[in-house]
């Protein structure tokens, strides 16, 4: 009985969420800027992952807390894309209900990019979504997203 009472409140929040096309030819017609753009709304949904404790995606895209408590999070996203030989790079952001988290960014000097276990406070309707930008402007396939966070400590 005291194994059960010990556990009571310490269930972990997590969620999801994923775009892929299930091809290499991905989303057409996705113009991809020198400047910090958000990735909703693709022609290819984005879908949330079941089970997803304490999360929804009530907007394509976007990863929404609907938990009762604030809780801190390690949160991780990647973007696959098929740019042109122009680019020399790509960058993604984690934003928190569309604004840039100071040090939540990455840039690499190809088509994907990534960011693992970056740790962000999220209170009820807080949402986490993926923002691309690249070295120059063009319009090129979106490949693959996803989106996840669990909270840390099982809180």
């Amino acid at each position: 009985m005291s194994f059960i009472s010990n556990q009571i409140g310490l269930e972990g929040s997590f969620g999801y969420i994923w775009m892929n096309t299930g091809n290499w030819t991905g989303t057409s017609n996705f113009s991809y800027t020198t400047s910090y753009k958000e990735l909703t709304g693709l022609s290819t949904s984005f879908t949330l992952a079941s089970p997803s404790q304490d999360f929804a995606m009530t907007t394509d895209g976007r990863l929404k807390y609907t938990g009762l408590t604030t809780k801190l999070f390690s949160a991780s996203a990647a973007c696959y894309a098929s740019l042109l030989s122009g680019a020399v790079g790509m960058a993604i952001q984690i934003r928190k209900n569309g604004s840039a988290i100071t040090g939540c960014e990455t840039y690499y000097s190809h088509s994907s990019a990534s960011i693992d276990d970056f740790q962000i406070s999220l209170s009820t309707n807080d949402y986490l979504s993926v923002f691309v930008k690249v070295a120059s402007n063009q319009t090129a396939p979106v490949l693959q997203v996803n989106l996840g966070a669990n909270s840390i400590g099982g809180s």
